[in-house]
Order: structure tokens, then C-alpha cells, then sequence
């Protein structure tokens, strides 16, 4: 008799046939979010119309997603629970569940106009900048071919100054993470907060700053491309680099950071069965990703990115990671996973990085483990509670894959993009 342990190895393995049907309903949705998405317009104030389609486009794309999943468990040979441990596993489950929640977002909408269809709402403003564009969100020229290029060139000119990276004989750029010089056509200006997102979102997120902050260096850093490829996958968190001290001087640890000028930070693992943590980051250094866990930050001048920046991307990452381990059943121990020693969390100290409604959205997503993200909570906004939610969604989604090519990469922009509207064209 087959023991319970073979039984479970040969449940997961589908065979080549039901692959081919499988594979067969992925291309069909395909050809379905295509018709569903041609455009069509929206009147003013985005009427049902387009609020049942824009749930009836995110209904395909969330089957597809499952179809990918059932493709992708069927031809794993092992156990579900090692499946679900592989970066392609995080991959699709992570957004699975973003697009669970943009489905959810569309919903609410449709509910809030058939309740109360006269009803203006600020957060009409919001429902605008998260569906209208090539990336999900209501800004123009970014993202693939749209932005123009001067912007990017002048962002990393002006961090390459700002932090002081140029080597001062060599064709060298300083890389903080890794501590160490890089060759220039190797090293990435990578955002803090997404160019894609726009300039308005940031605005509507975290108010209006001027001069406006997408492409300033305080939204930056220069990273090596082998990191910045897994920047925003839900690998590791930059934090404020605080001693792991004993409790009665944790008080006085946390105020000597917040009062110092330059602010120190470090980088924390934070994906415990990431399958390149025993990779090295860059040929030349002996250095690995796993052993960045705990990694200082070196920085070549007093120049430092805004920490509501780093909170952002803090915090983009704890959904990430909320995701992908919700699915494994493991939401507690995702939670854990983010506390240092004696349950303080990495971040480590209170400040007004995010608006406290929409961290409040957050929480309410993740559950109660996940209260201590208001720690970073200012004072609330009147744009939507879920632009921050939203915005983190889309984000999932839209990002390219960490995945080799093949059927299982994230969504394309093309797939992504938002729905035509007057205001759009």
C-alpha cells in the first residue's frame, strides 16, 4: 500500500493532458480580458457602467491567475508545502491575492453607486488615479516609452552627486548596500516610490511636497542591478539601524536616532526560504544575499533618502510578504518574521511617514499581528482610505517579474493597463 506521504506527491502531479486543458482555458481568458477590456468610456464621476465592467475585467485576470497556479502546482514534483516555499509559488499567489483585492476595490465602488448614486465622494479622485493609464494608475508619460528619458538621466546625475558615489578615477559608482564600488553600467537609480505611480499619487499619499519629490534624490538610491532586480519582491526591508539592545535603554536608543543627523540605516532579510539567498550578489565581492540580513548601510556622504520613502517601500514589502505567506497558511509567522528581538518590530521607531486612515486600510488587510505599522502613522488624509492599499495592489501587479521568461511571469503592462476614459485620451 502507497503510504500517506507518496499519496500526497501523487495529488499534486497532473498529467500531461490536463496540463493541455489547462493551459488551452489560460489562452481563452486571455482572448477574454481582451474583449472585455476594449475601451469604453466613463461619464464624469465613473458611472456603474464602468465600475461592473472594471470588476468583470479583474474577475478574468484573477482566473487566469488560479489557472497559472493549477499548471504550476500540477507539474511540481514534491509536496504542496515545498511548492508553495519557491519563488514561483510567491510569485503567483502573492498576485492572486492583489488581484482579490483589486477586485474588491471595484466592488466597493459598484456597491457605493447603487446605494447612493447622487452621492459625490472625494474619493472619486482616488478611483481616477487607480484605474485610468498604461500602468493601472492616472499619470501620463511614464513608465515603458511614455516618460521622457531626461527625467531618469537627471534623477541618477543628481543621486550620483547627492551621495557623493562617483569613484574619483574609475568608471566606478558606490553602491550603499552593498558597501561597495560597482561598475557604472551596473548600477540602477532606483525609486523609493514608484515613477509609475505618478506624481498626483504621491501627492494624494503623502501631500504635496515642493518642489514635487518623484524624481528627487530623497525618493532614491543607487543599487546594483543584480539587488534592485528584487528590490520590491518581497525579500528584504531597509530599516532604522538601531542596536538590539535590552529594553530599559531602547527608549534612549530610538531618541539618539531620531535626533541624529545623518540617519543610519540597515537591511533585514525578511523572505527566510528566498531560493538565491545563498547566491552572490556580484561576482567580484564574496558576498551573499542572505548574509545582507542585519547589513549596515554605508554611505559616502550626509545626504540620506527621506525615511516616509523607505517606510513606503517598508511597507510594500510587509504586504508582499503578508501575501505570500497567508497562502502558506503562515500570516502569524509572516508577522513574526518582521519583529527583531523581543518583539520590536524592524522599523523600530514612531514617526508620521503615512497617512493613518489608509495605514488603517492596511491593518485591516493584514490583521491585528500587523497593528504596529501605525506606528509610522500621520495624521489622516481625506483621499481614500484605500489609495495606499490600492496603489500597493496595482504595484504587485504591474511589477516585472523576478521569474527566468515563461508562462508564469507577472502580468504585462499591456494586461495591466486601465481602462480608456474621456479623461484619458
Amino acid at each position: 500500500m502507497m503510504d500517506s506521504h507518496n499519496q500526497s506527491m501523487e495529488s499534486l502531479q497532473t498529467g500531461p493532458e490536463e496540463i493541455r486543458i489547462l493551459k488551452k482555458r489560460k489562452h481563452e481568458l486571455r482572448a477574454d480580458l481582451k474583449t472585455a477590456r476594449k475601451p469604453w468610456k466613463a461619464h464624469g464621476s465613473f458611472d456603474l457602467k464602468f465600475w461592473s465592467q472594471a470588476v468583470k475585467v479583474e474577475k478574468i485576470r484573477l482566473e487566469r491567475s488560479e489557472v497559472d497556479r493549477k499548471i504550476s502546482l500540477g507539474s511540481f514534483e514534491g509536496l504542496e508545502d515545498e511548492w508553495k516555499k519557491t519563488d514561483e509559488a510567491k510569485c503567483i499567489l502573492e498576485r492572486i491575492k492583489a488581484q482579490e483585492q483589486t477586485k474588491k476595490i471595484c466592488e466597493d465602488r459598484v456597491s457605493q453607486i447603487e446605494n447612493a448614486p447622487h452621492r459625490k465622494s472625494l474619493r472619486t479622485s482616488f478611483m481616477k488615479l487607480f484605474t485610468t493609464s498604461t500602468m493601472g494608475m492616472a499619470i501620463e508619460n511614464t513608465g515603458a516609452g511614455g516618460r521622457d528619458p531626461s527625467q531618469q538621466a537627471n534623477f541618477r546625475s543628481t543621486m550620483i552627486e547627492m551621495y557623493g558615489a562617483k569613484h574619483p578615477t574609475q568608471s566606478w559608482l558606490w553602491d550603499p548596500i552593498i558597501g561597495d564600488y560597482v561598475d557604472e553600467d551596473q548600477v540602477q537609480a532606483s525609486h523609493l516610490f514608484p515613477y509609475r505611480n505618478g506624481q498626483d499619487t504621491m501627492d494624494g499619499i503623502f501631500g504635496k511636497k515642493r518642489p514635487a519629490e518623484l524624481f528627487s534624490p530623497r525618493n532614491g538610491l543607487l543599487l546594483c542591478k543584480s539587488w534592485e532586480r528584487y528590490f520590491d519582491a518581497g525579500k528584504f526591508v531597509i530599516v532604522p539601524d538601531i542596536p538590539d539592545i535590552q529594553e530599559n535603554v531602547m527608549v534612549s536608543a530610538v531618541k539618539r536616532w531620531l535626533n541624529s543627523e545623518p540617519r543610519d540605516y540597515r537591511v533585514r532579510v525578511i523572505d527566510p526560504d528566498w531560493e538565491k539567498g545563498n547566491k552572490m550578489i556580484v561576482r567580484q565581492l564574496p558576498l551573499t544575499f542572505s548574509e545582507m540580513d542585519g547589513r549596515p548601510l554605508k554611505f559616502h556622504s550626509s545626504f540620506r533618502p527621506a525615511a516616509r520613502y523607505l517606510y513606503f517601500h517598508y511597507c510594500v514589502e510587509m504586504l508582499r510578504m503578508f501575501w505570500q505567506h497567508s497562502s502558506q497558511g503562515k500570516s502569524s509567522q509572516a508577522a513574526a518574521i518582521l519583529q527583531a528581538e523581543k518583539g520590536k518590530p524592524f522599523w523600530g521607531t514612531a514617526g508620521k511617514y503615512l497617512p493613518r486612515n489608509m495605514l488603517l486600510a492596511l491593518v485591516e488587510e493584514m490583521g491585528h499581528d500587523y497593528k504596529f505599522v501605525l506606528d509610522g502613522a500621520a495624521g489622516s488624509r481625506l483621499d481614500d482610505d484605500k489609495l495606499l492599499l490600492g496603489l500597493l495592489s496595482k504595484g504587485v501587479k504591474a511589477r516585472p517579474s523576478i521569474l527566468a521568461p515563461g508562462i508564469f511571469d507577472h502580468t504585462t503592462s499591456e494586461d495591466e493597463s486601465g481602462l480608456e476614459t474621456e479623461d484619458s485620451k
